[in-house]
């Protein structure tokens, strides 16, 4: 199941749609109340994992970078995006998440994420560690600029997204890693995971402090 919009009736609820692969449904915000309904059906229930889904969604879009659906169908469509990729370093091998949304829906990938206007690189990658994991973490190197540029996007109509990646080695400082809305499953791995994006490989190849993994 993956976010798709939001949607305002006419009582001003806060009201997220979602695509189950099948349906659409509905999670209706008001009074801080959390009430699920699906569409042709009287019913309503409680959600947990779809709640806190739709409320990370409502925090996002509160947020002053919030971008609208349309203007982010402009941008994709026309220009590149900045991004930061983050390597996080644990004892134990590396953190990948297998994605759940295109590009590069289903293979093993870094958490990362767009960067903010008025943000820094290094910033980003603060924030990224924060908002989407639950962790602080510490740079340890700069990888350096990759053009990742897909065949797919996540933007119907759209059939290619082009991003201006910036890759770094992070290790953890403190936090309680959690997964996002971004990746099934998040694990730490010892050795290449597969399928491992081949854009990937290349921040493995040019980094000098993973030089003992995997």
């Amino acid at each position: 199941m993956y976010f798709h919009s939001f949607i305002k009736d006419i009582h001003s609820h806060i009201i997220c749609r979602f695509y189950n692969g099948e349906n659409y449904i509905y999670s209706t915000y008001s009074n801080h109340e959390r009430v699920m309904r699906q569409p042709n059906d009287s019913r309503e229930f409680y959600s947990k994992r779809v709640s806190i889904k739709c409320m990370k969604n409502i925090d996002r879009r509160m947020d002053k970078n919030w971008i609208t659906e349309e203007d982010w169908e402009t941008i994709i469509a026309n220009v590149p995006i900045v991004s930061v990729d983050l390597l996080v370093r644990y004892d134990e091998g590396l953190l990948f998440g297998k994605r759940t949304n295109e590009p590069a829906k289903g293979y093993w990938f870094l958490p990362g994420g767009r960067v903010e206007k008025g943000e820094t690189r290094t910033e980003a990658v603060d924030r990224i560690a924060k908002q989407e994991l639950g962790l602080s973490v510490k740079i340890v190197e700069s990888l350096g600029a990759f053009e990742h540029i897909y065949e797919t996007s996540d933007v119907a109509g759209v059939n290619t997204k082009h991003y201006l990646a910036n890759g770094y080695v992070v290790k953890v400082d403190s936090g309680q890693l959690r997964t996002d809305d971004q990746h099934e499953d998040l694990q730490v791995f010892e050795s290449i995971p597969d399928p491992l994006h081949q854009n990937i490989r290349a921040y493995l190849d040019t980094s000098e402090s993973l030089t003992n993994w995997p």
